[in-house]
């Protein structure tokens, strides 16, 4: 699966309700590729790919922190196309219907 050692992204506390450490330090690692991925295209702040904001806002780092803390990333975002990740494109072979071929 395509973004599966992202799976620390959805799973913001223990089950105990604390604050899970993996995804605080997750987050920090996150915001550092996406820092340096705007860099290295000139740009300042970015895309914010919490729950409510869903890489529609870009935004400075501090703000996207706060944002992925409060709210979390939003679901099926697996693949951070928008911070720097390469796109995995997925093959499909689709099979033609025949029709009365019985």
């Amino acid at each position: 699966m395509a973004g599966s050692h992202h799976r620390w992204m959805y799973v913001r506390c223990n089950s105990d309700g604390s604050y899970n450490e993996k995804y605080y330090k997750g987050v920090k690692k996150f915001l550092t590729r996406a820092r340096k991925h705007a860099q290295s295209i000139g740009v300042e702040g970015i895309k914010c790919p919490c729950g409510n904001c869903q890489n529609i806002y870009v935004m400075d780092w501090v703000q996207v922190e706060i944002h992925l803390c409060e709210n979390g990333f939003v679901l099926g975002y697996e693949q951070w196309i928008y911070q720097g990740e390469d796109y995995i494109w997925v093959s499909v072979r689709v099979m033609p219907i025949c029709r009365g071929c019985d």
